[in-house]
């Protein structure tokens, strides 16, 4: 049982704080600050943390997965307030599993059970929804992570129907790409979704335990990573994260690190924990930045 003056960090959610233009060395991780969000409460715990966003005046906010909500806090991990409970009318969630807040200061949250995309003002009113069941064309089955690229455009990888969606920021259905299969722009299970430069679309595969990175039209570029334990495998990868640099951070969540490339896919080194040795990491899963300037 979860006590009120407990404190208590998100196994699931890592959060990297790096200072602008600092290198990744791969025997150590001098230069990274891994920074572990904490919660004191009991009543605004999390049972499951599942996805995670930062607001641009540094609120955090965290799907609750199993509460079927969302929980805003402060950037020391303290909440503020929470928005959603399980259900089926608007504003309500049943699995509510990533989150991002796009430069319009409206949520986005993918929910995997009620098959849809809720959008939220930055306070957490409900504004509208998008997205409907279904294995056809601009359809969902099981939307898991989700991204925006610099034009507000939204991409959802679905976990079921193997495919990346692409919509705009009202909603509407521009196009989307890939279906089962190992080959080149095709997918076993895509995690997580994340946009670099020049609007590339990079994804994460649970089950090909690579990274397919494809243009901002959805052509495919490149490809890196295989299933294994050595430098640059991955064993059910679910995070990936692109930082200001260009370097691609996975969440190499079975073999319980994050492993840094360059943007072509090139290994640079791994993060297993902080710096100091206090913190060790299990399996990481999703990746945020927020840069510090020193």
């Amino acid at each position: 049982m979860f006590h009120s003056k407990k404190i208590f960090f998100l196994l699931i959610v890592l959060f990297l704080f790096i200072k602008s233009g600092d290198l990744i060395p791969a025997e150590e991780n001098k230069e990274l600050f891994l920074h572990i969000l904490t919660i004191d409460g009991h009543a605004n715990s999390i049972r499951q943390a599942s996805g995670v966003a930062v607001s641009s005046d540094g609120e955090i906010f965290v799907t609750d997965i199993l509460n079927s909500n969302v929980k805003v806090f402060d950037k020391n991990g303290k909440f503020l307030y929470k928005f959603g409970k399980k259900g089926t009318a608007e504003g309500d969630f049943i699995l509510p599993y990533d989150i991002l807040i796009n430069n319009k200061n409206r949520i986005f949250v993918s929910d995997l059970s009620s098959y849809q995309i809720q959008v939220f003002d930055k306070n957490g009113k409900y504004i509208f929804k998008f997205g409907k069941y279904g294995n056809g064309i601009g359809e969902m089955n099981l939307p898991f992570g989700i991204s925006i690229d610099s034009k507000d455009n939204v991409f959802i990888v679905d976990i079921e129907n193997n495919c990346v969606l692409k919509y705009n920021e009202l909603g509407q259905f521009i196009k989307q790409f890939g279906r089962q299969g190992t080959l080149e722009g095709q997918f076993l299970q895509p995690t997580d979704i994340t946009n670099g430069k020049d609007d590339e679309i990079l994804v994460t595969e649970l089950m090909n335990s690579r990274v397919q990175i494809f243009d901002k039209e959805g052509n495919f570029l490149s490809k890196f990573g295989q299933a294994g334990s050595q430098q640059g495998d991955f064993s059910h990868p679910k995070g990936i994260a692109v930082d200001s640099k260009g370097r691609i951070f996975v969440s190499d969540t079975g073999n319980g690190r994050v492993q840094v490339f360059d943007n072509k896919g090139a290994f640079l080194g791994v993060i297993n924990g902080s710096s100091d040795g206090r913190v060790k990491m299990k399996s990481p899963a999703k990746i945020i930045f927020y840069f510090k300037n020193h």
